[in-house]
Order: structure tokens, then C-alpha cells, then sequence
């Protein structure tokens, strides 16, 4: 994996035509009917403590700057729709938000959180794991103990890991399938 100073941030163009083709059209148009009215950025809660500004960030994108796709504020979005739910033109600011994760994923750039929870899910099937304190924790709220999923039955698991290599997903988050 490269270095974090040694990855570069795109070019408009090139977020441009990254965005148009990881999200749907309506994204992108979506954009350049932005009002910046700031109503997103207002209403994001990690914008109320760190300086995650959806605004900027739209303004940015539409205006043809550069994105620093770098940055880990992008990370910050916890997907709640509250900006989307109040943009007065109804803007898909999740959707761009997502690709721009994707486009930032792709080229190496994901926060070591989000990386932990991918090697979690590549190994288990499950991005939380089926271990003696999560089987407790589901007896006591009175949950089955191993839920059917991809970690309690290894035939899916094994087909997930499949999948997992065959797009390369693996190579994408540096997982390491011997350790």
C-alpha cells in the first residue's frame, strides 16, 4: 500500500468521469442544481464536531476542483439521509458521498476502521464476529445464538470468499489470508 503523502488527489476530470460512472446520473445533475444553501452542511452531525462540510463538498465537486479524496472527513458521513431529507432540491448527497467513498477505496484510500471491518468481514462472513461474548451477549437479549449467516454456515462462507477474491476485494484492503 502506498504511503499516505505518496497517493494523489484527482483532478477534476478525472473525479468527474469516476463520478458520472460509479453513480447514477441523477447524482451528478443533482449537483449542479445546488443551491448552497448550507441546509446539509447544518444539519450533518459529524459537521457539528469535526469539519466534515457536505456544502463545500458539493461546491467543490460541481465547480470542477480539485477533492482531496484523502481525507478521512470523508469517511465521517454516518449515512443518516438528514442532509438529503432537507435539501430543498433534493439532492442524492448520500449517493455522491458513496462514491466518492468508492472512488477513495479504489484507490487506496480508506481509513484503518473501515479496514478492520472489511478484514472482518472477509474472514468471518460477518462484520461482527460469532465469538463466546457476542454468543452471550445474543442469549441474553434473548436472540438465537448462532443466527444463519455466511460466518455459522462454511459452505457460504467459503462462496463469500470466493466472490471476495475473484473481484479482488481482498487485494483492495490488503487483507492477508494467512494471518
Amino acid at each position: 500500500m502506498k504511503h499516505r503523502s505518496e497517493r494523489k488527489n484527482l483532478t477534476y476530470k478525472e473525479l468527474r468521469d469516476e463520478l458520472f460512472r460509479k453513480a447514477r446520473k441523477t447524482v451528478a445533475i443533482g449537483l449542479c442544481t445546488c443551491l448552497q444553501c448550507g441546509i446539509c452542511s447544518a444539519s450533518c452531525p459529524p459537521g457539528r464536531i469535526a469539519e466534515f462540510r457536505t456544502r463545500q463538498l458539493i461546491r467543490r465537486t460541481s465547480l470542477g476542483l480539485k477533492v482531496d479524496i484523502k481525507n478521512e472527513d470523508l469517511w465521517l458521513c454516518t449515512t443518516c439521509y438528514t442532509c438529503q431529507e432537507r435539501c430543498p432540491k433534493k439532492i442524492e448527497i448520500v449517493s455522491m458521498i458513496i462514491a466518492l467513498r468508492n472512488i477513495a477505496a479504489e484507490k487506496g484510500n480508506i481509513i484503518p476502521e473501515h479496514r478492520r471491518v472489511c478484514h472482518m468481514f472477509i474472514r468471518y462472513g460477518h462484520a461482527v464476529p460469532l465469538n463466546d461474548e457476542n454468543r452471550e451477549k445474543r442469549i441474553r437479549l434473548g436472540l438465537v445464538e448462532n443466527p444463519p449467516n455466511a460466518q455459522s454456515v462454511e459452505e457460504a462462507l467459503n462462496q463469500l470468499q470466493l466472490l471476495v477474491k475473484k473481484i479482488r476485494f481482498d487485494e483492495k484492503v490488503d487483507f492477508k489470508w494467512d494471518q
